[in-house]
C-alpha cells in the first residue's frame, strides 16, 4: 500500500495498461469468431457453386412449361402473320406453257377492248412487257411464274385504264431469273428492265421483281393510280420510284393569252334605241353579279398533262416458308 501511495502515477499506468490488455483482447476474440463464421460461409458458398456447377443440365418444368407456351404464342403470331401476306399476292398456280401464251393474248385483246372503250391510247400490240412470248413458249419451269407476273402486272395497267389515263406510252419488265435463256431475246417494250438494284430472285421468305410502266394522264388520275398501287390487297407493290415531268415544259406566250373585250359603255340618250341597248347591258351586268359571266374564263396553267414513269416491285411470299 506504501509502494502504490508513494507511486500513484505508475499504479494508475499500470492499472489502465491491465484494462487496455483485456479489452484487446476481447476485441481480438470476437473478430476471430467473425473471420472464422464469414470464411466458413465463404467457404460453403465455393462448394455450393462448384456443386451446381458439376450438376447435370436439367430444366425446372415451371420454367420449361413457360418457354413451350411462350414458343407456342410466338409461332402462332407468325403463322398468322405469314398468312396474312400470303392472301396478299396472286396464287402461284400450275400452268403449262401454252396455256400462259394463251393468257397473254387474251390479256392483250381484253386490255385493247377495254382501253378504247376509256378512250386510252395504247400501242397495237402491249403485251405487259411479255413480248418474246408472243410467238415463243416458255419453259414448263417458268410458265407459273410467269403466269403469276402477269397478273400483277395486268392488276396495275387494268387500274390505269380504268382511271382513265390519257395514254400507255410503254412498258419494261425484269426478266425473272428462270428465264436466264429467254430474257436475252427480249427486246423494245418487252425487254428487262436496266439494272438498278437487286434484281435476282431471292431465296428465303420472299422474292421480287420489278416492271416500269410510262403513261400521260392528268393530276387527279396520277393521285389515283398512285394510291390504288400502294393500297392494293391482291398483291403487294412497293413503288419505288416516280419520275413525273409536265407535258409543256415552257410558260405560254403573251400572245397565247386570252384577251378580255370588255364591254362598252353606252351614253345617255333620250332615243329608244339606245335606251333598249342600256337594258341589255343591264341586264348583261345584272347576270355577271349574279355569277353567271357573258365569256367563261380560260384557265391559262394546270391543264396540262403530265409524263410518268413508275418503277413497281412485286414482292411475293413464299407460303412453304420454314417456322
Amino acid at each position: 500500500m506504501n509502494w502504490i501511495q508513494k507511486n500513484k502515477f505508475l499504479t494508475g499506468y499500470l492499472i489502465v495498461l491491465v484494462v487496455g490488455l483485456i479489452g484487446l483482447g476481447y476485441f481480438l476474440y470476437v473478430n476471430w469468431n467473425q473471420s472464422a463464421a464469414v470464411s466458413d460461409q465463404y467457404a460453403h458458398q465455393v462448394a455450393e457453386l462448384q456443386r451446381l456447377e458439376t450438376l447435370p443440365a436439367y430444366p425446372n418444368r415451371d420454367n420449361l412449361e413457360k418457354l413451350k407456351a411462350q414458343s407456342a404464342a410466338f409461332e402462332t403470331q407468325v403463322q398468322a402473320l405469314r398468312d396474312k401476306v400470303a392472301a396478299m399476292q396472286f396464287p402461284l398456280e400450275s400452268v403449262t406453257p401454252a396455256e400462259f401464251q394463251e393468257r397473254l393474248h387474251k390479256a392483250e385483246v381484253d386490255l385493247g377492248q377495254t382501253a378504247q372503250q376509256n378512250g386510252v391510247e395504247i400501242g397495237s400490240k402491249f403485251y405487259f412487257g411479255f413480248d418474246v412470248y408472243n410467238d415463243h413458249l416458255s419453259t414448263v419451269e417458268q410458265a407459273p411464274l410467269l403466269a403469276r407476273q402477269l397478273q400483277a402486272i395486268q392488276f396495275v395497267i387494268s387500274d390505269l385504264v380504268a382511271s382513265k389515263v390519257t395514254a400507255l406510252t410503254g412498258i419494261k419488265r425484269q426478266s425473272l431469273p428462270e428465264e436466264s435463256e429467254a430474257s436475252t431475246r427480249g427486246g423494245g417494250r418487252g425487254g428487262s428492265v436496266a439494272n438498278r438494284g437487286r434484281g435476282a430472285r431471292e431465296a428465303g421468305a420472299a422474292t421480287r421483281s420489278r416492271f416500269q410502266v410510262q403513261f400521260t394522264t392528268d393530276q387527279a388520275a396520277f393521285r389515283k393510280v398512285l394510291n390504288d398501287i400502294s393500297g392494293s390487297n391482291k398483291q403487294f407493290f412497293v413503288v419505288r420510284s416516280v419520275a413525273v415531268t409536265n407535258e409543256k415544259q415552257t410558260g405560254p406566250e403573251h400572245t397565247d393569252l386570252p384577251q378580255s373585250t370588255p364591254t362598252p359603255t353606252p351614253e345617255p340618250s333620250p332615243s329608244p334605241s339606245v335606251a333598249a341597248n342600256s337594258q341589255t347591258t343591264s341586264a348583261t351586268n345584272s347576270q355577271a353579279a349574279n355569277g353567271q359571266p357573258a365569256e367563261q374564263i380560260k384557265p391559262i396553267l394546270g391543264t396540262e398533262k403530265l409524263n410518268v414513269t413508275l418503277l413497281v416491285e412485286i414482292i411475293d411470299f413464299a407460303s412453304d416458308a420454314k417456322k
